[in-house]
């Protein structure tokens, strides 16, 4: 099975392998499977770029790995949802920072919201785009400096069209399927990223309420395509841990209650992941 891990904060216990936080903060105290999300949302200036990449310095953890930015592609995240430019210019420079500061780190993104959900409005070339210019943008950035950054780390979500249009649809992983085969075509011309990156589903699970029975077939039929190990997926995290919103919103889709306890369905992710 691939390596499943849970989204949370840090003070969550992990269920699964390992787990990520939304933010830097805290880093200090994080043990060596903790991953560091920061979510790089609307502008970043150098300041901030210099505040993560001391953190980095003085982490005392070897080769952690720092994921940037949460959905950059939609402006309901983030200011960068028409300006992909301007993120891949802030991702090279957390890069370079994050590099300088501590060369065995790993460093990934960006995160993007639109992967599998192409379909609902959209068109394939809609929904590559933002990561295409992305990735192009990052080339230039590349050729115009003597440093290099790179994504060392795909990360995706993906929800499968559920959560996007709210129906009781089949699940369909084609999509997600195709949108990593078209990543590694375009890789194969893109200093920015290797033919074979390792591809991380950051988030996935059920996000509007339904019954606990249909949340339980998706994260079925999920660990059953997981299973197969499709297009070079190496983690998947399910979304999420436990927030206190979605336990009031949605709570069929946390794995721990707010005691702390798992829920049946943090039993079965758990069960999965050992």
């Amino acid at each position: 099975m691939i390596h499943l891990g849970t989204a949370g904060g840090w003070g969550n216990e992990p269920c699964g392998q390992s787990w990520y936080s939304w933010t830097s903060n805290g880093i200090e105290t994080a043990p060596p499977e903790r991953v560091c999300l920061d979510k790089m949302v609307n502008g970043i200036d150098k300041t901030y770029i210099r505040d993560m990449a001391e953190k980095a310095r003085v982490d005392t953890v070897d080769g952690r790995v720092w994921l940037l930015f949460n959905e950059p592609d939609t402006a309901a995240e983030s200011a960068y949802g028409v300006d992909p430019w301007r993120a891949a210019a802030n991702y090279w420079e957390a890069y370079v920072a994050l590099k300088a500061a501590r060369n065995d780190i790993v460093i990934g993104g960006p995160n993007c919201y639109w992967a599998g959900a192409f379909g609902e409005g959209t068109n394939e070339g809609e929904y590559n785009a933002w990561l295409g210019t992305f990735l192009d943008a990052l080339v230039w950035n590349n050729a115009r400096h003597a440093a290099q950054a790179k994504i060392d780390v795909l990360a995706l979500h993906d929800y499968s069209g559920r959560y996007h249009d709210s129906t009781q649809a089949a699940i369909d992983w084609n999509t997600l399927e195709r949108h990593i085969a078209w990543v590694r075509r375009v890789a194969a011309i893109r200093d920015c990223i290797d033919v074979d990156v390792p591809v991380w589903i950051t988030e996935t699970g059920i996000l509007w309420p339904q019954s606990d029975v249909e949340t339980r077939v998706f994260m079925d039929d999920l660990l059953g395509w997981l299973d197969g190990n499709p297009s070079g997926v190496e983690r998947a995290y399910w979304f999420v841990s436990y927030d206190s919103w979605w336990w009031a919103n949605v709570p069929n889709t946390n794995l721990y209650d707010p005691a702390g306890n798992l829920t049946a369905l943090g039993q079965d992710w758990k069960a999965a992941a050992e």
